[in-house]
């Protein structure tokens, strides 16, 4: 058994002994698992609970079942939902009262706001779009998260901030936690789920996969409820945390898992959303966001997200022609580095750049280096040992102010390498750190004086580029992205290596410049590129 196992197995054995199901949850377990159902006795059961009795009947009786009349007892609720739905109903709602008694009452809320809208439009998706009961998809919706609840409870403040940070910056937080944690708040939940001993349909798609390719290798018979619970996922994102990428990726893999899946169906289930996750709050007696509707959040993104690729689109058509422009010149691009960098060096009238030392034998990277007009520019302090956004605008801050006092621009690229865990399951993380080495070789390489490259976060470089304006920073962005194509020779079916750009542009430094904004535009352009498929740069000028 590995470390990872082993850890994650004694944080489910200590989780199982400190947050048990309640008794009438276990009992009703062992009666609904026999050939023969007991209708009797499990009405007696759950009837010994009559706060739960209470609860679902609420549910039952709202716009989530949609039953044809009123249900006005358990014997009546039994009858007309069948044994499953009644049961996954008492294991949704007979939760460990201990799993919440020490996470903060905002914390929690959010909490189940992400959960109820999972939950919801798994249900929804599965009725809708599979033709499917949803009933399955709604609990695994509902229970997915319990791990986060425990790593909040057992890791405290470090994994809360955590958190915060990801969901704050968009980053992929299941794979973030296997790489600091060893696993992720989803296996957790599996694990706990198992030890509680829930059926194993429900857990087989409780493990939320961190990538499409993950979830398209599932067996036929097998794929739909993962499918379904991946893309209620999304739509949380969408949804709650407003990223309109998050909606290219739900459109993306909706048309691969389903043809007929479209954005007008999503905004069908949005609909439905607001008023069946306003039920199941009064519910867990919870105080839901006023003023907030899905459909118009939907609508947003889905207008950022078309914008987006439409600026995108031309910049990289711009990048194109000139490309082209070049060729007519006589400007070709060459596929061994020594004679790309001898060509460069003739044109720019510079001595030939060092080689770069390729981590792996298949690599055979060409890097380009456009010619950028010389200006004298103040030294600026290279931070090769710091990372994260905190660094990288501490960097600007220095550069700013000496590009300021020097009188020329300033410029920052965004680069980050595009479905980096697609590429993970692909080729395997070892691979995919040789190529972000490389890629981190490819930006130090460039020709540009006093260039600065800093990791931004996984899978992202930060590179600041004193002296440059937005013109030749566009043109950097594009000899990266030409040199990351040719990193590797590619497996036939799997996907390609390559890089998104934001690139934003000070022209003039005044005073009252807030460096930030160079890092948040940025930010910006490289959602835009990514959200118009990838392998592509987006700039801007700040004035």
């Amino acid at each position: 058994m590995t470390d990872t196992l082993q850890s994650l197995d004694g944080l489910v054995q200590r989780a199982g002994t400190l947050y048990t199901l309640p008794a009438v949850a276990v009992e009703v377990l062992e009666l609904t698992c026999r050939a023969e159902v007991d209708t009797l006795q499990l009405k007696a059961t759950i009837e010994r609970d009559p706060a739960l009795v209470s609860k679902i009947l609420r549910v039952v009786n709202s716009s989530l079942f949609g039953l044809s009349q009123p249900v006005r007892d358990l014997g009546q609720a039994i009858t007309l939902l069948g044994i499953k739905p009644l049961k996954l109903l008492v294991l949704g709602f007979s939760l460990p009262d201990n799993l919440f008694t020490n996470v903060a009452g905002e914390l929690l809320s959010d909490y189940w706001r992400r959960a109820l809208i999972k939950a919801v439009a798994a249900r929804e998706l599965g009725q809708s779009v599979w033709r499917a009961h949803g009933d399955e998809a709604f609990l695994v919706g509902l229970l997915q998260d319990l791990g986060l609840l425990v790593l909040i409870q057992e890791i405290g403040q470090p994994y809360i901030e955590f958190l915060a940070t990801v969901r704050q910056r968009g980053g992929n937080l299941l794979q973030l936690e296997r790489e600091l944690v060893g696993f992720d708040h989803t296996q957790l939940s599996r694990q706990l789920l198992a030890h509680w001993k829930l059926p194993e349909v429900l857990l087989r798609g409780i493990e939320l996969p961190t990538s499409i390719e993950t979830v398209l290798a599932w067996p036929a018979a097998e794929a739909a409820l993962p499918q379904i619970v991946y893309l209620a996922e999304l739509m949380v994102r969408v949804l709650v945390d407003q990223r309109p990428g998050a909606l290219d990726e739900l459109l993306d893999a909706g048309a691969r898992f389903r043809q007929d899946l479209h954005c007008g169906q999503l905004e069908r289930v949005a609909a439905t959303i607001q008023e069946k996750v306003g039920q199941l709050a009064g519910v867990f007696s919870l105080e839901m966001p006023t003023g907030v509707d899905y459909r118009d959040v939907l609508a947003r993104a889905h207008t950022q997200l078309v914008s987006a690729a439409t600026d995108a689109a031309g910049d990289l058509l711009r990048a194109r022609q000139a490309a082209d422009r070049e060729q007519t010149a006589g400007l070709k691009l060459l596929d061994e580095m020594q004679s790309l960098s001898a060509a460069v060096a003739r044109i720019t009238h510079k001595a030939p750049p060092r080689p770069l030392a390729a981590p792996e034998a298949s690599f055979a990277p060409a890097v380009e280096r456009p010619a950028l007009a010389t200006v004298t520019r103040s030294r600026l302090p290279r931070a090769a040992n710091l990372s994260g956004e905190t660094a990288v605008i501490g960097q600007l801050t220095a550069a700013a102010a000496a590009c300021r006092a020097a009188r020329c621009p300033l410029s920052l690229l965004l680069v980050e390498i595009d479905q980096y865990a697609a590429l993970a399951f692909a080729y395997g993380i070892e691979q995919c750190q040789a190529w972000q080495s490389m890629l981190e070789e490819v930006c130090q390489g460039l020709d540009v004086s006093q260039c600065v490259v800093l990791a931004a976060r996984d899978a992202r470089l930060a590179v600041v580029l004193p002296g440059v304006e937005r013109r030749g920073a566009t043109e950097i962005a594009g000899a990266i992205a030409r040199t990351v194509r040719n990193f590797a020779q590619l497996d036939a079916g799997k996907p390609a290596v390559t890089v998104s750009i934001g690139a934003a542009a000070v022209s003039i430094i005044s005073k009252n410049f807030r460096p930030a904004d160079l890092w948040e535009k940025a930010d910006r352009c490289l959602y835009g590129a990514q959200a118009a498929g990838g392998d592509s740069a987006k700039s801007i000028e700040i004035y």
